[in-house]
């Protein structure tokens, strides 16, 4: 009787310190929004292949981590999560003149990687969401700024020039400073 006791007490305590360690584990996990915004011109032409540039986007990976108590040295790994556009102008428009799209993050001194992508792409949508690479993107979030470039195919005559927003979220896991 005591043995049973003594085994079911030491499931208990091991137990308890596993989800102990998972809600410390979730205190050093915070996402990271970053947004920017490109243009695509007017009058491309059917099954043109399109790449667009965005402008740097400056991490501010310093103050990030600082203000949920990590350092960059303390990163276990940066994941994206989650990678929408949105059409901002003009109002009536939609993804409908595009077959494909491939985003791309890049920084200074690193390849360029695919981050995210989509190809099925929903009839009349304004704001889609791309499916999301499984791959570790720490070097280009704890450096000083990250660009994306999208590529894409039409499929249909775009008549005025597009403006879409891009929201993107970053998954980081990371030590607690001191601990």
């Amino acid at each position: 009787m005591k043995k049973q006791f003594l085994i079911i007490a030491a499931l208990a305590i091991i137990t308890a310190s596993c989800s102990l360690i998972d809600k410390l584990d979730d205190l050093t996990k915070f996402d990271i929004p970053y947004n920017t915004s490109f243009k695509i011109k007017a009058a491309l032409p059917i099954g043109t292949k399109l790449n667009i540039t965005t402008p740097p986007v400056t991490t501010n990976s310093e103050e990030k981590f600082e203000i949920n108590n990590t350092a960059k040295n303390l990163v276990e790994e940066v994941k994206l999560s989650e990678l929408t556009l949105e059409i901002t102008a003009p109002e009536n428009e939609n993804f409908d003149f595009l077959r494909s799209m491939a985003i791309y993050i890049s920084a200074e001194g690193l390849d360029e990687m695919k981050i995210a992508s989509i190809s099925d792409i929903p009839s009349g949508a304004k704001k889609i969401s791309l499916v999301v690479e499984d791959t570790d993107l720490t070097p280009y979030i704890i450096g000083d700024e990250i660009s994306f470039r999208t590529e894409s195919e039409t499929v249909k005559l775009t008549t005025q020039s597009i403006e879409v927003s891009m929201h993107s979220v970053f998954k980081v896991d990371a030590k607690i400073l001191g601990i």
